[in-house]
């Protein structure tokens, strides 16, 4: 077994090659692992039109919503208060919101699919964090994180306008079956 030195605060130690492939392998899953767990789409392009969380398989990351809404808060969905729209599964956090979203998802449903209107706005498919959001002319918009966010809240028109066209482009390019979410209100 070949041997590598590793300088680590100021210490010599050593350290086997094999280890050193498994770490280098592990990291790879990792980045692999955090791509999908977080996007379900591919680099190519996007493939749903909402995003699923794929360890759960819910909509948005199995929060409800019609939440943003009704409490002004984001809320995850309850076991057993699910439904199927758009190809994917929503969860509720009541029955009065399973309702609400079962009569009008279009409505409730976020727009561009629960992505990152900024990222979008860039040419760049990144999902939006359900916890980190905005209310904008009767729809929620997700953000990846607060620095969006704050982006969102000083140039919303232009990055709206943006976002749309981009949003607008991947969906003709792929095709999907699904097309409510691409025009937010």
């Amino acid at each position: 077994m070949q041997l590598r030195r590793v300088f680590e605060l100021g210490r010599v130690g050593t350290i086997s090659s094999r280890f050193l492939v498994f770490l280098g392998m592990m990291s790879v899953g990792v980045v692999a692992f955090d791509s999908t767990a977080h996007a379900n789409n591919r680099v190519e392009g996007l493939r749903e039109t909402i995003w699923t969380d794929t360890l759960t398989g819910f909509a948005i990351g199995g929060y409800d919503p019609v939440s943003y809404y009704t409490d002004g808060q984001a809320r995850t969905g309850e076991p057993g208060r699910e439904t199927e729209w758009g190809g994917v599964s929503w969860a509720f956090a009541n029955d009065g919101n399973l309702d609400a979203f079962s009569e009008a998802p279009e409505i409730y449903a976020p727009r561009f699919g629960g992505y990152d209107p900024v990222s979008l706005s860039r040419g760049v498919i990144l999902p939006g964090n359900p916890g980190i959001w905005s209310l904008h002319e009767g729809g929620v918009f997700f953000f990846a994180d607060a620095v969006h966010q704050a982006i969102w809240r000083k140039e919303k028109n232009r990055i709206l306008s943006m976002a749309t066209m981009f949003w607008r482009e991947r969906l003709a390019a792929n095709e999907p079956t699904m097309r409510l979410s691409d025009e937010p209100n």
